[in-house]
């Protein structure tokens, strides 16, 4: 499991640019590339996607803009010692110095109004804020108070020292779940009591605890935060929980590495399945018997494997950065070779549409479309058969998307000197 604790900036897909062809004319095999144009054919209906978390499972993506969106709307959005803020699963929350303390407030996506703001006298300024997976809470650290408020309502549920900076801020159920540079407390939602500690990353996987550290990882007892059984943990590796399932990257000397499964309820072994080219490995579902493997750290792990969850079987593989998506209820895997983006189908390797990637390889999944930045210029290309929707030029050179909201986007404007953020809507 890797985490960047302090920032936790949606990092929208690990791989960099996904599209389909700009044309309808998709045929052909995956090693040759589509010519580049810009052709739009759009519709008047977008399909829906469904995207996956180890924290929340399949969800659905907020739906993509039908026609071409405008600005909406502009917020001041600082990122200095006057300000910070974060952007998660639909949720956007800023803090901006009030004195020398800390004022948050939640934005609304369609309005760019204040759904709610909130004093927070004890945070001392700079602030940072980081917002949970999924999106329910939020958490603000000052120096030495760290707040976490609802995300409905900003009602603050905890606040004290957790130490170490910003924290990762996760919820199972009523734990309310801080992990700092020394370790993780687990926090009553109800009353803001301290339940349990542990010196490991705590990482939630639908209802279940994995933590790991240098030396092992641990399937842990919510209640009590004991581990229900330990297994050694090698030196670069990371570990996924899949149903009944626990797998485990392990990026070993050269270019042959590994994946092991591992019964969740005893962390007995099921299978090792030799795998090359993975480095640091990321994993998600293709659907419920099968899953995506696929490398990370650039050309040292360009391996891409789906596997079946009960044998270790590799039913097909390629090479690219890639990860899975649902477009109305059918598994596609999205995949980026270098001088190519290519959309496969999930349970075949099927290729269904292939293009350039974007000039600065970014992508976000919305709805029914890829939205692909290409400097100063946004397309969305409508899934799953590669057309392209609509396409819009931002002013100033608006650095990036930060997040898909219902019928458009959220940008960062960075122009002036104390930045924005700036909705997009149809």
């Amino acid at each position: 499991m890797v985490w960047n604790h302090r920032r936790l900036r949606p990092v929208w897909l690990a791989l960099a640019a996904v599209a389909g062809c700009l044309t309808t004319a998709c045929s052909g095999p995956p090693g040759e590339r589509a010519a580049e144009t810009t052709s739009l054919a759009p519709s008047g209906h977008l399909p829906a996607v469904e995207l996956w978390s180890p924290q929340n499972g399949w969800r659905e993506a907020p739906p993509a803009a039908v026609t071409t969106p405008r600005e909406r709307w502009r917020v001041p959005a600082r990122l200095d010692r006057d300000g910070d803020y974060a952007t998660r699963d639909g949720v956007i929350a800023i803090a901006e110095r009030d004195g020398g303390t800390a004022t948050v407030r939640r934005i609304d996506p369609a309005s760019g109004t204040d759904m709610w703001r909130v004093p927070l006298p004890d945070v001392a300024m700079p602030a940072e804020v980081a917002i949970s997976p999924g999106g329910s809470l939020v958490a603000v650290a000052g120096e030495p108070t760290t707040a976490v408020m609802d995300a409905a309502d900003g009602r603050v549920v905890w606040r004290g020292e957790a130490g170490g900076g910003l924290p990762r801020v996760d919820g199972l159920g009523d734990l309310i779940l801080l992990s700092v540079s020394d370790g993780t407390a687990a926090i009553d939602r109800r009353t803001g009591a301290i339940l349990w500690r542990t010196q490991h990353f705590v990482e939630v996987f639908g209802t279940r605890l994995l933590a790991d550290d240098t030396a092992g990882f641990s399937l842990l007892d919510p209640a009590t935060g004991t581990p229900v059984w330990t297994k050694p943990r090698e030196l670069f590796s990371d570990a996924h929980v899949f149903g009944d399932t626990v797998l485990v990257t392990q990026d070993e000397d050269g270019s042959k590495d590994s994946t092991t499964a591992y019964n969740l309820a005893t962390g007995e072994v099921r299978w090792r399945t030799e795998l090359f080219d993975l480095a640091r490995a990321t994993i998600t579902p293709v659907d419920d018997a099968t899953v995506l493997i696929t490398g990370g750290n650039g050309l040292a792990g360009n391996g891409v494997y789906v596997v079946t969850l009960s044998t270790g079987k590799v039913n097909w593989q390629t090479e690219g950065r890639a990860t899975t998506m649902r477009v109305e209820g059918q598994p596609y895997v999205l995949n980026e070779r270098g001088d190519r983006t290519e959309v496969l189908r999930g349970a075949t390797g099927e290729l269904v549409g292939t293009a350039p990637p974007p000039g600065d390889r970014s992508t976000s999944i919305a709805g029914g479309a890829l939205y692909l930045t290409d400097f100063d210029k946004i397309r969305a290309v409508r899934l799953p058969e590669s057309a392209g929707q609509w396409e819009v030029t931002l002013p100033n050179r608006v650095s990036a998307i930060v997040m898909p909201i219902p019928r458009g986007f959220v940008a960062e404007d960075h122009a002036d000197r104390v930045g924005h953020l700036v909705g997009y809507l149809d």
